[in-house]
């Protein structure tokens, strides 16, 4: 009876050293109130009525919510390119809280929002019924960049759903040859010329036959994804799918 006494202090000051560090469903991760661990993604029922979740018509290639009364099921950016990769998948807009809270994870060190911005993500993959993949590939960090940053966020996020999902996450696959610019401030010709040759691939990778999902923060033209894709296909896959967590509207 002692022993199990003393192991269940060890288990429960674990877990509040853990709670200290990793934050888990304790404040909505949006607003701070307090909640119960139940709530979905650790954010609180009217914060989660204030994202825009992508749950209607999407483009059929990259996954960007495009108008329910449009006629096209693809966006512009993608109405006249063949993207590199098989389909894509987004699960919310990048706008408001979600922008703020993606913020905080990539800049303000909070690595702790994986979880709950991971389970976003995972949530996507098994309602868009894509549960059968080989290997989950971040979209790479220049060296520098994470040395900077001290990890690469698609990288703690690709982390989730392989383990959520069960499948092998694999990081030398993948290389970022060149320190490019930052996106955010380039028009879609330069975000293309930013990334062309910007990857290359471990030496010996093969993935032939293999379906493979791609994974990143936030999707904005398709840029990086289509750089990531073509050098993957070099590799030889079956099928290669994107999922970012955030993305824009196209109208």
């Amino acid at each position: 009876m002692g022993s199990m006494k003393s192991n269940f202090k060890i288990f429960s000051g674990i877990n509040q050293i853990l709670d200290f560090a990793y934050p888990r469903n304790i404040y909505c991760i949006v607003c701070g109130i307090g909640i119960l661990p139940s709530e979905e993604f650790s954010i609180c029922p009217g914060c989660r009525s204030r994202i825009s979740f992508i749950r209607g018509r999407a483009c059929l290639q990259c996954g960007k919510p495009i108008a329910e009364s449009g006629i096209l099921d693809t966006c512009p950016d993608c109405l006249d390119k063949k993207r590199s990769f098989t389909r894509g998948f987004s699960c919310v807009e990048y706008e408001g809280a979600i922008k703020e809270i993606i913020h905080r994870f990539k800049y303000g060190r909070q690595r702790h929002l994986m979880h709950p911005l991971g389970a976003i993500m995972v949530r996507k993959l098994k309602a868009a019924g894509l549960v059968d993949v080989d290997r989950v590939i971040p979209v790479p960090l220049h060296k520098r960049r994470k040395r900077q940053r001290g990890f690469n966020q698609a990288e703690l996020l690709a982390r989730v759903i392989a383990r959520e999902m069960g499948w092998k996450l694999d990081k030398k696959v993948l290389v970022r040859l060149q320190d490019t610019r930052s996106q955010s401030d380039l028009t879609k010709q330069e975000r293309q010329r930013n990334v062309r040759d910007a990857f290359g691939l471990f030496p010996g990778v093969s993935l032939k036959g293999e379906k493979v999902l791609l994974v990143d923060d936030i999707y904005t033209t398709g840029s990086t994804m289509d750089s990531c894709s073509r050098t993957l296909r070099q590799a030889e896959p079956a099928e290669i799918y994107i999922l970012s967590l955030a993305t824009g509207r196209n109208v």
